[in-house]
């Protein structure tokens, strides 16, 4: 859950320049939709936008997607309801008052982390985990997570292209028509198969649009 540039610092795509866009910090109990209208200040206000979207940046694709139609999204381990993620994950989101009585400071805490579970191989791949846990404000991911399991679209937003690990224990692969599944991707990926996403990526751009 926690956002960092990082995650995508080794993706390469011919004649693609990528802009890391840092998510806001929601006010106390700040509904989705409102949240959503504020973030969209991050981007250009006129013509179409691409979002690679990872993980809950994924789902925030998605909404922005309802808001501008003009959008187009790219997710990579992330999912379309809540219905994505993994078991023990969904059977929390059924009580979400649990949510709000994890102290704030173990939230953030790499300590407590498994990175094995978010995809992690080599010491690497453990430090990036540590980091995007530590940089992140704490409140900002109890909002992140509770928006997350309460998530439930009544309506679909259009998706590009979906790229999913066949090892993610956060988003479990789907195997659904049309998504490409990147081989012993975890869910950093976009860091330990940076080449593998990247290429996939890049045919999807040349075949379906041209490029």
């Amino acid at each position: 859950m926690g956002a960092n540039g990082r995650l995508f610092e080794r993706l390469h795509i011919a004649g693609v320049h990528f802009e890391v866009v840092m998510p806001i910090i929601p006010t106390y109990q700040e509904p989705l939709g409102s949240y959503i209208n504020r973030f969209l200040e991050c981007f250009p206000a006129d013509g179409s936008i691409w979002i690679l979207g990872q993980s809950f940046g994924g789902m925030l694709g998605q909404e922005i997607a309802k808001v501008r139609p003009d959008t187009n999204v790219i997710i990579t381990n992330s999912f379309q309801n809540n219905t994505g993620l993994s078991k023990v994950i969904q059977w929390i989101g059924n009580k979400p008052d649990l949510v709000n009585l994890i102290p704030a400071k173990l939230l953030n805490n790499p300590k407590l982390q498994i990175p094995a579970l978010h995809g992690s191989t080599s010491k690497a791949d453990d430090a990036l985990v540590a980091e995007m846990l530590a940089s992140q404000d704490p409140e900002y991911l109890r909002w992140a997570i509770w928006s997350l399991l309460q998530w439930k679209p009544v309506v679909k937003a259009p998706i590009r292209l979906i790229l999913e690990g066949s090892a993610d224990y956060v988003t479990p692969p789907t195997k659904a028509p049309g998504t490409i599944q990147i081989n012993g991707g975890g869910h950093i990926m976009a860091f330990t198969h940076a080449k593998e996403v990247s290429e996939a990526i890049q045919k999807y751009l040349e075949i379906a649009l041209g490029w």
